[in-house]
């Protein structure tokens, strides 16, 4: 587990675990216990900020977990709800992609979901139409000792959370580690959960609109895909689905299976797709296959 850098004691907390894990710091071994860790530390953020023994570390003032690098002076107490966010400007960036890529899909999409206090959507319920500076903004604005500096109510750092709705949610991302750059050859990985019927968007690359969208059955599971790959370019396309998807899958110019396997925790079938636009239908556990 993480260290604190001031006393040495190991810190139980969902920065802690969420920086090193999108850094990929953690050794194969430990990887996976540290993304259950952050998987606990999110339904349960009241528990964050305590070392191995239970004993809670408590922060001065703005550098607290919240605070100074993080939005907000108040300390992590037991009344943090499930699915709610207790980093900062450095942690947030890390919590949804490490706990997307560690499969803890479910929790990404409740903590994303998240209205209480403090979370992405919290500011919505008060009114906003921006992001904020800091998790607390509307509290520090009229009740802190009259004083509101550092209170931006429009700031982009919590906006951070949009580059994990591209990556995971529409699921579209650089083939960095081919070492293929500027979506010349690029991955699609679109992650379904919670009660999303459907997600579309799309990505203006240098070489063209890179589309994806999906629908679902309100209960995680997919129904259906559908990408746009642009013209002199190629894409990796993993989806979810089950064994079953080998045999029913129809072979279709343009798009070529090539196995059935594991990808960032989650079972996936792999095609590769060359220039177009294709649907994928998953209904009734096939795979069928059109373009357009």
């Amino acid at each position: 587990m993480p260290k604190e850098p001031r006393t040495g004691l190991i810190v139980h907390s969902q920065t802690s675990y969420a920086t090193p894990l999108n850094f990929n710091v953690f050794s194969e071994e430990n990887k996976p216990k540290a993304e259950a860790l952050l998987a606990g530390l999110v339904a349960q953020p009241s528990t964050s900020n305590t070392t191995a023994d239970g004993t809670r570390v408590v922060y001065p003032g703005r550098q607290g977990p919240l605070g100074g690098f993080g939005m907000n002076n108040e300390q992590v107490t037991e009344d943090f709800l499930p699915y709610t966010i207790t980093t900062g400007f450095l942690g947030t960036p890390n919590i949804l992609p490490s706990l997307s890529r560690g499969g803890k899909v479910v929790e990404a999409y409740k903590l994303f979901s998240s209205t209480d206090y403090t979370s992405w959507l919290y500011p919505v319920t008060k009114g906003a139409t921006s992001i904020w500076e800091r998790w607390n903004g509307f509290k520090a604005a009229f009740k802190e000792n009259n004083e509101n500096r550092m209170n931006s109510f429009n700031h982009f750092a919590l906006g951070a959370v949009g580059q994990w709705m591209y990556e995971f949610q529409l699921g579209i991302t650089t083939d960095h580690q081919n070492g293929e750059a500027g979506y010349k050859h690029f991955v699609l990985q679109p992650q379904v959960a919670g009660t999303f019927e459907s997600l579309s968007g799309s990505y203006e690359s240098n070489y063209g609109k890179i589309y994806s969208s999906w629908t679902s059955d309100g209960q995680g599971n997919m129904l259906s895909y559908k990408a746009t790959v642009p013209a002199n370019t190629s894409a990796t396309l993993y989806l979810p689905m089950g064994t079953e998807g080998e045999d029913s899958f129809k072979p279709i110019k343009g798009v070529e299976f090539k196995e059935i396997g594991q990808r960032h925790g989650i079972k996936v079938g792999t095609y590769e797709l060359s220039s177009g636009t294709f649907e994928f239908n998953l209904k009734d556990g096939a795979v069928k296959v059109k373009t357009f």
